[in-house]
C-alpha cells in the first residue's frame, strides 16, 4: 500500500480518451471505442487524464508508435524461437505542466486533462542514406494479427506471424527526470488501414517466376483416347481489387485467352469448338511472408526455402465456380468480315477470349511490403472443358489488393469500419492499468 501511495505522489496517467469514445455504440468494458479505423493523412488527437506529482513541475510523455513483431521456430532450440521487433514509426510529444502555486497538500490530488495530437503519416520516415530502398517499404502498413501467437520476454509481449499494431502510450515524470525507456503506465491500440490515391503498379514483371500465366493441355474424348488437339491458355494480371469501391463486393476481371489447335491427323470438321462449354474455378489465395531479419526487396518462395530466417504461409480465402457457354470462337484463316485469308485452316488456331470475373469481400487487407512482413494475393484458375471433350489446366495469376481513398477522410473512415471487426489485436480490449503494455489475448479469427 505504501508503494502504491508513493507511485501516486510521483504522478501517473489515469486514462487516454479519443473523440469516438463519446458516441460509440459498442464500447469496451472500460467505456472506450475500438471500432474506429484510421488511415494515413489523418489527425490523431485526444485527451489524457493524469495525476501530477506533488510540489514539482511534471512532464507528460505521449508516444504514437507503429510496431511489427514476428517469430520463427528455432531448429536448434524449440523452447526459444527467434523473434524480431521492428518499430517502424515513432512520434513523441512531451507536454510540460506546472504545479499549483498554492499549498500542494491542499491541492492534492492534482488531476489534469491535457490534449495531444499526432499526424498519421502516409509515408514512413526512412534514413537519409536509404535512397536506394524499395519504395514499398516506405508505405504505411495495415494493422494485422495473423498466424500463431507466442509470448516472449520478461513481460510476455505478444509476437505473431506477423503482428503489426499501432499504439498510443503515455506516462508522467517529474521535470528533470529522464523519460521511461521501456514500460509505460497506459497503452491503447489504434487500428489503421492505409489508403492510396492511385492504383498500385502491377508486379508481374518482378515476380513472374512465382506464377503460372501460360499452360498447354491435350484434348481427348476420354482418358485413353487419342489426342484430338491441344489447348493453350494465356492469362494476364488483372486490374487491382479496390476494397473501397461502391459495390457490395470488390471485383476485377481476368482475361483468359484460349487457343485450340486441332491435331494434324484429325479432320478440321471433326473437332469444332462452337458448342463447347468451359468450367472455370477461381480460388483467391493470400501469401504471407514474415522474417526475423529486415527485408530490402520483395521476398520470393525461393528465398523462403533457402533462408532460415524467412518463412511464408499460403491460405485459400474463397472459391468460386462459373460455367461459360456460347462463346464466340474465331479461326484466323477467316477475317472478321468473312474474307478467307488462308487456304488451309489447320494452320490457324481457334481463338476465344473468356472474361473471368473475380469477386471478393471488402474486408481484405491491402497488399504490402514491410521490413518484417509482406502480403501478396494470387488467383488459381482451374479451367476444364465441361463437354463433350476432356481437357483441363491450372494457372496462377497475381492480383493486387488496395484501398483507394474516396475524398474526405471522414467518408473513408466510415467506409472501412468493417475492417475494425478483426484488425484490432486483442478483440478491442483496453489496458488502462498501471504497468500494462500490450494485450496478451489471441486475436479474432479472420472473417471470410
Amino acid at each position: 500500500m505504501a508503494q502504491r501511495h508513493s507511485s501516486s505522489l510521483n504522478g501517473r496517467v489515469i486514462a487516454i480518451h479519443l473523440p469516438e469514445d463519446r458516441n460509440c455504440t459498442r464500447p469496451t468494458k472500460h467505456g472506450k471505442c475500438s471500432c474506429r479505423v484510421r488511415t494515413g493523412g489523418e489527425l490523431l488527437e485526444g485527451e489524457i487524464t493524469c495525476q501530477l506529482a506533488l510540489s514539482t513541475d511534471s512532464i507528460v510523455d505521449v508516444w504514437f508508435e507503429g510496431i511489427s513483431r514476428t517469430w520463427i521456430p528455432d531448429s536448434k532450440n524449440y523452447m526459444e524461437p527467434i523473434v524480431k521487433e521492428d518499430k517502424f514509426l515513432q512520434q513523441v510529444e512531451s507536454i510540460e505542466l506546472q504545479a499549483h502555486s498554492e499549498d500542494a497538500w491542499l491541492a492534492w490530488p492534482d488531476i489534469r486533462t491535457i490534449s495531444f495530437k499526432f499526424n498519421i503519416p502516409e509515408l514512413l520516415p526512412v534514413a537519409t542514406n536509404a535512397s536506394a530502398l524499395d519504395a514499398k517499404l516506405q508505405e504505411l502498413r495495415p494493422t494485422m494479427a495473423m498466424g500463431r501467437l507466442h509470448h516472449h520476454g520478461p513481460y510476455g509481449e505478444p509476437y505473431m506471424q506477423p503482428l503489426i499494431m499501432y499504439r498510443l502510450s503515455a506516462s508522467v515524470r517529474r521535470k528533470g527526470q529522464m523519460p521511461p525507456c521501456q514500460r509505460v503506465t497506459i497503452s491503447r491500440l489504434i487500428s489503421i488501414m492505409p489508403t492510396t490515391n492511385r492504383p498500385p503498379p502491377m508486379y508481374i514483371d518482378t515476380l513472374q517466376p512465382e506464377y503460372k500465366l501460360h499452360a498447354i493441355s491435350k484434348l481427348r474424348k476420354h482418358f485413353y483416347s487419342h489426342c484430338k488437339g491441344s489447348f493453350e491458355l494465356v492469362a494476364e494480371e488483372p486490374r487491382p481489387l479496390n476494397t473501397q469501391d461502391c459495390n457490395a463486393r470488390s471485383s476485377t476481371c481476368i482475361y483468359l485467352r484460349v487457343l485450340f489447335r486441332p491435331d494434324e491427323h484429325v479432320s478440321h470438321t471433326a473437332v469444332e469448338p462452337y458448342n463447347w462449354s468451359f468450367t472455370v474455378r477461381t480460388r483467391l489465395q493470400r501469401r504471407i511472408f514474415y522474417t526475423t531479419k529486415s527485408m530490402t526487396h520483395e521476398p520470393t518462395i525461393g528465398d523462403a526455402k533457402s533462408k532460415p530466417e524467412l518463412a511464408f504461409r499460403t491460405e485459400v480465402l474463397q472459391s468460386e465456380e462459373r460455367e461459360y457457354t456460347e462463346l464466340t470462337w474465331r479461326n484466323d484463316h477467316v477475317s472478321p468480315n468473312g474474307t478467307i485469308t488462308g487456304a488451309d485452316n489447320k494452320k490457324y488456331p481457334w481463338v476465344v477470349m473468356i472474361p473471368v470475373v473475380l469477386t471478393a469481400d471488402r474486408n481484405l487487407l491491402p497488399s504490402f511490403l514491410g521490413a518484417t512482413a509482406a502480403l501478396r494475393y494470387s488467383v488459381l484458375l482451374n479451367v476444364r472443358i465441361a463437354r463433350p471433350w476432356l481437357s483441363h489446366a491450372t494457372l496462377e495469376v497475381p492480383v493486387q489488393v488496395f484501398a483507394m481513398s474516396q475524398g474526405s477522410s471522414q467518408s473513408t473512415v466510415l467506409s472501412i469500419n468493417h475492417f475494425a471487426n478483426w484488425a484490432s489485436f486483442g478483440n478491442g480490449q483496453e489496458f488502462e492499468e498501471d504497468d500494462s503494455d500490450e494485450p496478451l489475448s489471441p486475436p479474432p479469427d479472420y472473417r471470410r
